[in-house]
């Protein structure tokens, strides 16, 4: 039986207040890990839940933004229905998610968690915002830009933002929905690559192990250059439905025409991989399940990954994985290890 208070609510939520502390600072256990997972199992119900105490430890720490918040936690509360689930947990949590509730929005329905997000000062200025592995973070800037960090990524808003121009500097994977403004240029720093919004939505990936920065337009227009060499009228742009790469050395490439839903099945809570390099797949998937791939021995090019993956167990994509892959998987804490499976006649 599922949907009542009790199912949704704290009463079987795996740790206690001291644990819980814990598993925010990232000090838990791979089994502690693991069963805060389980618990959440791709509901978006508890995912709710679980951020609002992850905020509540976090207590104190200026907010990115707050949005709509009557109707936020209205909408939360009447499909989650904490109130009795948070009498049963420990009162420090407790009162914390009761008073920083009200800046977490959660879209009903659709399993997306969009939430303001604690910042902090960084040494180089602005502020940092970033999504843990298995995790994915949405944050709403100033300006009302929509930016969704894809896991283990993290951008920087230069202290400045919004005052002749809006830069952000990206480490990952991030999808942007800009709020154009032609008297604030908006551009995004990965890498090497120079990203110029031109009214648009796009994604944007540049993990440090990538060879390429890659942008992937789902609509409007963007500009792409070599940050070292030029910001204006010469940079190549891109419309909807087109992927443009630029490698370390500057030299940019375009393909138009593209479906782009695979590249950003990400935001919608799937990882897909279409004849994907297993070396290319594996750190993705290290991040999307916050686990640590390796394979038994060198991994030949040859071998690549059609599959995927959403908020099933992790058991069960480890599972999936070895078939798809015709591999033994291991997995012991968070080091999982791929053994090719030798065919005998």
């Amino acid at each position: 039986m599922s949907g009542g208070p009790e199912d949704a609510g704290l009463e079987s939520f795996p740790l206690d207040a001291e644990r819980l502390d814990g598993y925010f600072a990232g000090e838990a256990t791979p089994a502690e890990v693991e069963a805060v997972r389980a618990w959440v199992g791709g509901r978006a119900e508890r995912q709710a839940i679980l951020t609002a105490l992850r905020m509540a430890a976090r207590e104190g720490a200026p907010e990115a933004r707050r949005v709509d918040v009557d109707a936020a936690w209205g909408a939360a509360r009447r499909r989650l229905d904490l109130r009795r689930g948070l009498r049963r947990a420990p009162r420090r949590v407790a009162a914390g998610v009761m008073r920083l509730a009200a800046a977490i929005v959660v879209a009903v329905g659709v399993g997306v968690l969009w939430r303001t997000l604690q910042h902090r000062e960084t040494a180089s200025g602005g502020r940092t915002f970033a999504a843990a592995s298995a995790e994915r973070t949405a944050i709403t800037l100033e300006d009302g830009t929509g930016v969704m960090l894809a896991p283990g990524s993290r951008i920087r808003v230069a202290t400045d933002y919004g005052h002749g121009t809006r830069d952000v500097y990206l480490d990952g994977q991030a999808y942007f929905q800009v709020t154009h403004d032609p008297r604030h240029p908006f551009a995004v720093h990965a890498a090497n690559a120079l990203i110029r919004d031109i009214g648009t939505r796009f994604g944007v990936r540049a993990y440090p192990e990538d060879r390429r920065v890659r942008v992937v337009v789902t609509d409007g227009v963007v500009a792409l250059a070599d940050s070292a060499s030029t910001r204006g009228g010469m940079a190549p742009r891109l419309a909807a439905g087109a992927v443009g790469e630029i490698d370390r050395a500057g030299a940019v490439g375009v393909t138009t025409g593209v479906d782009t839903v695979p590249y950003l099945s990400w935001t919608a809570g799937r990882l897909a991989f279409r004849d994907t390099p297993l070396r290319e797949a594996l750190p993705e998937l290290g991040r999307w399940y916050n686990l640590d791939f390796r394979v038994a021995g060198p991994v030949p090019d040859s071998i690549a990954l059609s599959a995927t993956f959403g908020t099933e167990p992790v058991a069960h994509a480890l599972a999936a994985l070895g078939v798809a892959l015709n591999m033994r998987v291991v997995q012991v804490g968070r080091a999982v290890t791929l053994t090719p499976i030798l065919r005998t006649r």
